[in-house]
């Protein structure tokens, strides 16, 4: 399973999240009626059989996550529909309000709407006969949106404990303060930057609400990304970047698809490329992680040697704002074992993680190589540490680098219940010394030349 886990994130690693996914993108405008009985238009985005304007739904997938997505001021919502369309062919239903697009919009009412439109899905689905039957998993639910639909994105989520992951572009500040009720978020944000935006500055708009929101977070930059850079074309009054605007654009479908494939579809294959700042090495984006979670490894290096199970004590430590349990593992296919989930571990306090890990026998170490363990939360938020190995010598059971009686006794044991077998073999560690793949009088004869010596 560990090697599995492996290969399936390193994988994940590889795949260009830029790309569409397996599904043709359709597209229709729907209305959506508030509790007050007013109404406002939004465009629906989902999975299709074939793309385009009121395309056939794509019926036989099962329930779908779903994401409330706000547009910029006096910016219509076709100016994103290369975004929106993305994350339709990856498995999406994006649902976009056309509702405060005039000159004097209410922020307010704007974030209201974006919940709205999730309401509106999750009815639509629970209606029979409706186009929507059976589409939406209301447990799945995310927000995005872009400069003014941004901030009222943190408005919304803010306030509707439905929603499990936020990833504004560009947000921008509103009124009611977005940075304010960025206080109040304790799902996971992600702030999506352009480094060149002159239209809402990071500094004085994304980088405040990030600031404020106590639980996991990050910012993230593109390295001369505009304000304009996240929609299709550019209009009157907009800005310019170094980046090219399909480099940002690529760039922002590739994080958001990242971001929600993990918070909103569980794909954990998808941690390393969101929680993982030395995963991440694209020099077109600066990153700034804070997943409220600590994980420290051993400061001094352990000792290993081949098929002998090694205990590595990692100590994680919670700083968010609420108590979380928490699951370790890695990616190693070293991994033997790791403790079940602990917890709930309150903000401010640390647990031991004795994570048991087996080198397989005859690997070749180097004098130090490395184990990465990961540490995740309920609302999957991981965080990383790295522990040093040094490779003992074969015969130095006990690992206190001289080779004494008690690594005789050990070795005794081994070669009696092991003798003639093929390795590995053994309960203190691998007695098949001299790496032929059997246990043999040669193995014997190896430890006593070792007998006495230092490592």
């Amino acid at each position: 399973m560990a090697i599995l886990t492996l290969l399936t994130a390193a994988t994940a690693r590889a795949e260009d999240l830029s790309t569409p996914g397996p599904y043709p993108a359709g597209w229709r405008t729907v209305t959506v009626t508030r509790p007050d009985l007013t109404t406002f238009s939004a465009r629906v985005h989902y999975p299709a059989l074939a793309a385009g304007l009121n395309a056939p739904r794509h019926t036989a997938l099962p329930p779908l996550p779903a994401v409330t997505f706000g547009h910029g001021f006096l910016t219509p919502v076709s100016a994103y529909q290369s975004t929106l369309q993305h994350l339709a062919t990856r498995g999406y239903i994006v649902i976009a309000s056309e509702s405060e697009g005039s000159l004097f919009p209410s922020h307010s009412r704007f974030a209201s709407d974006l919940s709205h439109c999730l309401t509106f899905l999750i009815e639509q689905s629970h209606a029979p006969g409706s186009w929507l039957e059976g589409a939406v998993d209301p447990l799945r639910l995310g927000a995005s949106g872009h400069s003014m639909g941004g901030g009222a994105s943190i408005l919304a989520a803010a306030a509707d404990s439905r929603i499990r992951a936020l990833a504004p572009l560009a947000p921008a500040e509103t009124s009611p303060s977005a940075a304010a009720a960025a206080a109040n978020l304790s799902i996971p944000f992600t702030a999506i930057v352009g480094t060149r935006d002159t239209i809402t500055p990071t500094a004085g708009h994304g980088q405040l609400m990030y600031n404020a929101a106590p639980g996991p977070r990050r910012l993230i930059s593109q390295i001369g990304g505009f304000h304009c850079g996240y929609i299709d074309s550019s209009t009157f009054g907009c800005d310019s970047g170094s980046m090219s605007r399909a480099d940002q654009l690529a760039l922002t479908r590739a994080l958001l698809t990242a971001v929600f494939d993990l918070h909103l579809k569980d794909d954990h294959s998808r941690a390393p490329l969101v929680w993982d700042p030395q995963a991440q090495t694209d020099p077109r984006l600066a990153l700034v992680i804070d997943p409220r979670l600590a994980l420290s490894a051993p400061p001094a290096p352990l000792s290993t040697r081949g098929n002998a199970p090694l205990d590595i004590p990692f100590i994680a430590t919670v700083s968010g704002p609420l108590p979380r349990t928490l699951t370790p593992g890695s990616e190693s296919p070293w991994l033997l074992a790791a403790p079940g989930p602990a917890g709930p571990i309150a903000p401010g306090d640390s647990t031991p993680l004795a994570i048991t890990a087996r080198v397989p026998a005859g690997t070749p170490l180097p004098a130090t190589t490395s184990f990465k363990a990961w540490v995740r939360t309920e609302a999957n938020v991981y965080t990383y540490a790295v522990a040093t190995l040094t490779a003992a010598c074969p015969s130095d059971y006990t690992g206190n680098t001289t080779v004494d009686i008690l690594d005789f006794l050990d070795f005794i044991d081994d070669f009696g219940s092991c003798e003639n077998l093929p390795a590995p073999c053994g309960s203190f560690g691998n007695p098949d010394l001299n790496g032929d793949t059997i246990i043999d009088i040669l193995d014997f004869l190896d430890f006593m030349d070792a007998f006495g010596q230092g490592c």
